[in-house]
């Protein structure tokens, strides 16, 4: 492990940037078309060489964006399954690719059959040393209107699944595992509160933090919050981006998968089956025996709780 020097174009037995449209500048960062990619690695390679490919055109991709940042400072570093943009010193981009070799053995263990074993490519990840870079970074990845909440990390489930992240406190391990469990997840489709709410516990579990305690002032947040309205963004995922209640949805999503995984041994089938389109009601009624309502109101009290997606167009 450690520093990779990408190649001379001679060695290259793909090359994505002569790719007919296959590549566009947006927000000033390389954002390559991983659809035109994927479908001429498919249609020109035997399959079992493409996952050569896959790493061939990621390490392209990342080489691409090595230069806009500046390669005086970033570094590309790989392991196992993972392969690092970064400007941290090389001991400290190889303890990075290490908590996430590690993490990735703890959260496949614990997801089980849930777990997304992918082999298009390894799994990238871009620590970004300026935050302004960040953000305008992952804009590419957001609608162009609405109010978003700041993140540290994101998981970028469109294209290339990558991971980036902005400038971290300390070693960041807590918020790399958050974001793998939802790579792990990403072939899921479940909801977004069951995806947030197994990414915080499960990170929690691996990193070793506390779980939070339900204060007193929590509660009384929940409960001035929440209704029979602004519970349906809660079960859509909309809200969880929102500046106003952006927060108070991942703590209720925390707090309803831990109480789930404590009073339901049938979680994971629940988790299995659970559909984003109904906020994962059809699945709790198959697996649980109960509807998502009557769980939630054992810690938000009696209301009209149940999720009420709306009517196919």
């Amino acid at each position: 492990m450690g520093r990779h020097c990408l190649a001379g174009p001679e060695a290259l037995t793909i090359d994505i940037l002569q790719l007919p449209d296959a590549w566009k500048v947006a927000e000033g960062f390389p954002q390559p078309d991983w659809r035109v990619i994927g479908d001429y690695i498919r249609r020109t390679y035997p399959e079992a060489d493409q996952p050569e490919m896959w790493d061939e055109a990621c390490m392209q991709w990342l080489g691409a964006l090595q230069h806009v940042l500046g390669t005086d400072l970033y570094q590309i570093y790989q392991s196992q399954n993972f392969v690092l943009l970064t400007a941290k010193t090389p001991p400290n981009a190889k303890n990075a690719l290490n908590n996430c070799e590690n993490a990735l053995v703890q959260i496949c263990k614990q997801l089980g059959s849930l777990a997304w074993h992918w082999k298009c490519g390894k799994h990238a990840v871009v620590f970004f040393e300026d935050l302004d870079n960040y953000y305008r970074y992952i804009s590419y990845f957001y609608p162009d209107e609405g109010d978003f909440s700041g993140s540290a990390a994101t998981f970028l489930n469109r294209g290339y699944c990558h991971t980036a992240a902005g400038p971290l406190r300390g070693s960041g391990a807590g918020t790399l595992v958050h974001e793998l469990v939802h790579l792990c997840l990403a072939q899921q489709r479940i909801p977004k509160w069951v995806n947030e709410g197994l990414a915080v516990n499960i990170s929690n579990a691996i990193t070793g933090a506390h779980s939070f305690a339900v204060t007193r002032d929590l509660l009384s947040e929940h409960e001035a919050h929440w209704n029979s309205e602004t519970i349906q963004g809660f079960w859509s995922g909309k809200s969880f981006s929102s500046v106003d209640c952006g927060g108070l949805c991942y703590s209720l999503a925390q707090i309803l998968v831990d109480n789930m995984q404590g009073d339901y041994k049938e979680f994971y089938d629940f988790v299995k089956d659970a559909k984003a389109s109904d906020a994962g009601e059809a699945s709790a009624l198959a697996h649980l025996g109960d509807s998502l309502g009557l769980i939630a109101s054992v810690f938000l009290g009696p209301g009209d709780w149940t999720p009420k997606p709306p009517a196919p167009r």
